[in-house]
């Protein structure tokens, strides 16, 4: 759902594999076997980028549109959850915290 969210909520961009490997921090071959299963559940489709032929473009298919409410709807229910149980201190803190261990956990390149 996060991944149909994101590509949604990036229509006019032209989005490549790298892009959602980096806005989810997953690895390469992670992104790949997640995006082929996708893919066979027509999803989405990639295809290669006409500037770079190892990069993919990865795009929403027809399929997929009917989601969208229904995922933005979910994503929305979440949020409230999130914003009425706790005060936007606690979640600052909680995604300062998670960012901590986001970014420390990063190995060196």
């Amino acid at each position: 759902m996060s991944i149909i969210d994101y590509l949604s909520r990036h229509s006019n961009a032209d989005i490549l594999q790298k892009d959602i490997e980096n806005e989810f921090n997953i690895q390469r071959s992670t992104t790949t076997v997640l995006l082929q299963r996708m893919e066979r559940k027509q999803l989405l489709f990639r295809t290669p980028s006409t500037i770079d032929a190892r990069q993919k473009f990865v795009h929403l298919t027809d399929k997929t549109t009917h989601l969208i409410n229904a995922i933005n709807h979910y994503m929305n229910q979440q949020q409230q959850a999130l914003t009425a149980n706790f005060s936007t201190e606690e979640i600052k803190t909680f995604e300062t915290i998670l960012n901590y261990y986001l970014n420390s956990n990063e190995p060196e390149r």
